[in-house]
């Protein structure tokens, strides 16, 4: 299922697979009534009440693009992370310097990753997600609360749910 597909579907069931971590996160804060307050300036410089996303350096890999809300005591990141630029002495393709238009679109396609990350106090949770499916799982301090999360699993909307609950809840 492309992504442009899951946007049209309308409202997530709890049993939906997130395919799209902004929308799904915007869906659940919208049905939470979250008011604007929640979402901060991502920058380390500022923590300003901002509806605004970060956009890291080039030179950190990947490059990513992503929001921050505060939920009470807890930052939660998230947003889209991509590796469009090669790793040092990687081989691309010969076509790349011809048509880097396509090398680049090709790039997105193959990396294009969303990403969550959960910080509160000195505990960290940070979820990958490809295509629906948990890719990466770091736990730092919060492996007993959130042992349910496998990595290779589907992540559904429920878990989202869940995740977010657990912080705005507190």
């Amino acid at each position: 299922m492309d992504q442009a597909s899951v946007h049209k579907q309308g409202p997530a069931s709890p049993d939906s697979i997130v395919v799209n971590l902004v929308q799904a996160v915007d869906q659940f804060f919208a049905e939470m009534k979250m008011p604007d307050e929640v979402f901060k300036n991502p920058s380390y410089q500022s923590d300003a009440s901002e509806k605004v996303c970060g956009l890291t350096n080039t030179y950190l890999k990947p490059v990513r693009i992503g929001r921050k809300t505060m939920l009470g005591d807890t930052a939660l990141y998230y947003g889209r992370k991509v590796d469009l630029f090669p790793k040092a002495y990687e081989i691309i393709e010969f076509e790349a310097a011809s048509n880097i238009v396509r090398f680049f679109e090709n790039r997105i396609v193959e990396t294009l990753t969303d990403y969550m990350s959960i910080h509160s106090g000195n505990k960290k949770l940070d979820i990958d997600l490809r295509k629906g499916v948990i890719t990466r799982l770091v736990f730092l301090g919060f492996r007993n609360e959130f042992e349910w999360l496998k990595q290779g699993s589907p992540f559904r909307f429920r878990d989202l749910q869940h995740i977010i609950l657990r912080f705005v809840q507190k």
